[in-house]
């Protein structure tokens, strides 16, 4: 006897997650994230992934920006019954450009230049449709090469997930 079970939210094999959100005090950060759905559970990423930090002490204002890009894979922990709801966790790779702002009233010992490391993921979908969710992330970047920005960058944002 065969049995057939459907889901409310089918699962494609593609998506594509816009976000948004924050990196530290005073600092924002964006992602576009692509996502390849080997099955229904596992998923290889590609991120473009931009952060913008802005450092403050008592007499020294500094703006750093980090641009990279990121290889991963991410797996679904726990789905609800009808797949609207799905808790991914994920680790992966990273290497780009790291560079300061020119600041005329100080001299700085930084320079611009590459960075690399390994990022941590959380990530929350709560799908409306077959092709729209909205997600939540949390990652934290540890940076094995790093000029100015330190060696942990977390991210928290939110987004919207298009699956095609």
């Amino acid at each position: 006897i065969f049995s057939i079970s459907s889901s409310l939210f089918a699962q494609y094999n593609n998506s594509l997650t816009i976000s948004g959100g924050f990196v530290q005090e005073n600092s924002y950060g964006g992602l576009i994230n692509y996502n390849y759905n080997s099955n229904n559970s596992n998923y290889e990423i590609g991120v473009l992934h931009s952060l913008f930090k802005q450092t403050i002490n008592s007499t020294v204002d500094l703006e750093f920006s980090d641009t990279s890009l990121q290889l991963g894979y991410l797996h679904s922990i726990v789905r609800s019954r009808d797949n609207s709801i799905s808790i991914n966790f994920g680790v992966g790779v990273f290497g780009g450009y790291e560079s300061v702002k020119e600041n005329n009233e100080i001299i700085l010992k930084s320079k611009n230049g590459p960075i690399a490391g390994a990022y941590g993921v959380g990530q929350l979908d709560f799908y409306t449709s077959d092709n729209f969710a909205f997600v939540l992330r949390a990652q934290e970047n540890y940076l094995f090469k790093t000029l100015n920005t330190g060696k942990m960058n977390p991210y928290f944002g939110f987004g919207l997930k298009f699956n095609f």
